[in-house]
């Protein structure tokens, strides 16, 4: 389990730091709804997800910005009932970053900014 500090917050807002686990088995970044208001995030859309338990359920869905090893970049972050902030791979790839399972680390995988 890789468990990183991340700053997020609105797309055009202030940031705020969030300890996240880094779940590559997670499209998108999911905070709890509690969180999400707490950041002050807009979430006017929805996604339908699987949970680990092949459970389908619809959330609210909408864009945030995320800061992470120096670099920055638009989130979409959805709401649901989770016990820890969990950063999906969507994050990672927007932010040019992927897990190294060996070291159990973040490593840079794009140049900054990301072309």
């Amino acid at each position: 389990m890789i468990k990183v500090t991340a700053e997020i917050g609105p797309a055009n807002g202030e940031l705020t730091p969030v300890e996240f686990l880094v779940d590559t088995g997670s499209t998108y970044t999911v905070v709890s709804p509690e969180l999400a208001q707490d950041l002050g995030l807009d979430l006017p859309g929805s996604a339908t997800v699987q949970t680990a338990g092949n459970i389908h359920v619809q959330i609210p869905m909408g864009m945030g910005r995320i800061r992470l090893m120096g670099r920055e970049a638009p989130a979409l972050i959805g709401a649901m009932d989770v016990p820890m902030p969990q950063l999906g791979i969507i994050s990672l790839r927007m932010l040019g970053m992927k897990v190294n399972t060996v070291t159990e680390s973040l490593e840079l995988t794009e140049p900054y900014p990301m072309p």
